[in-house]
C-alpha cells in the first residue's frame, strides 16, 4: 500500500508531491525525531552556540580512511590548532575533536554495529565530555543508540533533524530550494 501510494505521488506535478512530500514528512519523521529527543532528554541542536567552540577560521573534517594511520605526530599537533569535526566510528581514535557528529543507529538496521557503537562510545565519554555531539538520523524507527549511551556520553549531545529535498531533475531541486528559502526553512534558527 505504501509502495503504491509513492509511485502515485511520483506521478504528481512537482509543486503537489512536494507540498505531499513535506505533510507525510512532518507527521511521520518529525514526530519519530521528536519522540527519540525528548526521550533522553536531548535539546535541539538550535539550542547550542556552536560559535562558542569555535577557536579557528580552519576546519579539518576528519576521514575515516586508512590514511589516518599515516599521519604524523606533527601533522596531528597542527590539526589540533584549529577546529576539526569528526564522524561515526572517529571515537576510536585517540585525538578528540572540536565537534562530532553521529547517526543514530538502530540494533534492526545495523545489528553488527549497535552494541560495538555504543560500547565505545561509552567508553569513551570522558574524552567527549565537552565536545559536541551531534545526533542525527533520529527518525529511523526501532530501538535506537540513544538510550544506551552513558548519561556522561549524552552530555553536549544535541539533536539535529536532516531538510530532505526530492527532486526528479535539475530544474525540480532548483525549484524546491526555491520553496524552502521562501518558507525561511534555510535560514539557522536565532
Amino acid at each position: 500500500m505504501l509502495k503504491a501510494a509513492k509511485d502515485l505521488a511520483k506521478q504528481l506535478p512537482y509543486p503537489v508531491m512536494l507540498r505531499a512530500f513535506y505533510l507525510w514528512y512532518l507527521v511521520r519523521d518529525v514526530r519519530t525525531m521528536e519522540a527519540a529527543r525528548r526521550r533522553v532528554g536531548m535539546p535541539r541542536l538550535s539550542e547550542v552556540d556552536l560559535h562558542a567552540y569555535k577557536h579557528s577560521n580552519t576546519l579539518f573534517v576528519l576521514g575515516s580512511g586508512a590514511s589516518i594511520n599515516e599521519i604524523s605526530e606533527e601533522r596531528w599537533a597542527g590539526i589540533a590548532k584549529h577546529d576539526s569535526a569528526g564522524f561515526n566510528f572517529w571515537l576510536v581514535h585517540q585525538f578528540v575533536p572540536t565537534y562530532y557528529l553521529m547517526e543514530v543507529i538502530t540494533r534492526s538496521g545495523a545489528p553488527s554495529a549497535f552494541e560495538p557503537f555504543v560500547s565505545i562510545a561509552n567508553e569513551r565519554a570522558a574524552a567527549y565530555r565537552d565536545v559536541p555531539k551531534i545526533a542525527m538520523e533520529l527518525w529511523q524507527r526501532g530501538e535506537q543508540t540513544l538510550p544506551h549511551y552513558s548519561a556522561e556520553f549524552r552530555r553536549n549531545m544535541y539533536a539535529a533533524y536532516n531538510l530532505p529535498l526530492p527532486a526528479r531533475t535539475e530544474e525540480e531541486l532548483v525549484q524546491g530550494l526555491r520553496y524552502l528559502a521562501r518558507r525561511g526553512w534555510l535560514l539557522p534558527e536565532p
